[in-house]
């Protein structure tokens, strides 16, 4: 077995075909997001809750994953600000 090789797993199983590939959230889009976030949200009680569930739901779009169990509202910010492509 080789290092980062899971049990039981392909050897390549870990990686993404090139035409299975997305754009992923660059750090502009990223700080225009939670720049949004703290405007709209800063201050009430929703906030904490509504940057975890940002934080999960960038790496959940960056993996091509659907967003379960995601506050709407941090769904509707992710969209507004995801990457084209």
């Amino acid at each position: 077995m080789e290092p980062g090789e899971i049990p039981g797993s392909s050897k390549y199983s870990l990686f993404v075909s090139e035409g299975d590939s997305q754009a992923m959230f660059k750090k502009a889009q990223i700080d225009a997001l939670f720049g949004e976030l703290d405007q709209q949200w800063r201050g009430k009680p929703e906030f904490e809750k509504l940057s975890r569930d940002i934080h999960l739901g960038i790496a959940l779009s960056d993996a091509g994953r659907e967003f379960d169990k995601i506050d709407a509202r941090a769904v509707a910010l992710i969209q507004k600000h995801k990457p084209k492509g």
